[in-house]
């Protein structure tokens, strides 16, 4: 039940507002409405977007740009620890595999060989959020 609990906590609350982040602050061409629309999800957020244009200017731009990076990398990480907090050796597996899936998604796109625009910032902002999720969400399982 605990770990019903961190999940929903740590994984999937930080998911879906990196995703509300992204949907209601970003531009429509970007692929992740292209995966939606593949599998026939035509979500229109044309009319918040337009909402938020009004007080878009006062919030700094690292938390449209590069906070969603941070929440998923924090949920994903989340997850391996819940999932793999009892097995220190397939959790540093996971957590080593996380890492460099997100520098290779930012490189990637450096190089062009991902759709998508390269920005050191994303790479930091994976990384604290890999890194907050280790001190969290691990001190908490090792404390169970």
């Amino acid at each position: 039940m605990k770990n019903k609990y961190w999940l929903v906590v740590h994984s999937l609350i930080p998911l879906l507002a990196g995703c509300a982040i992204y949907a209601f602050f970003r531009p429509e061409f970007l692929i992740a409405y292209k995966w939606l629309q593949a599998i026939n999800i035509d979500l229109d957020f044309s009319s918040m977007q337009t909402q938020l244009l009004e007080i878009k200017h006062i919030i700094p731009a690292w938390i449209y740009f590069s906070l969603p990076d941070g929440l998923w990398a924090y949920a994903f990480a989340s997850a391996m620890i819940i999932h793999e907090g009892n097995n220190p050796k397939k959790l540093r597996i996971w957590l080593g595999v996380t890492i460099v899936m997100v520098l290779l998604i930012e490189i990637s796109q450096a190089f062009n060989i991902i759709q998508g625009t390269f920005d050191p910032w994303d790479l930091i902002f994976y990384l604290i959020g890999i890194y907050l999720s280790v001190i969290i969400v691990g001190k908490k399982i090792r404390h169970e």
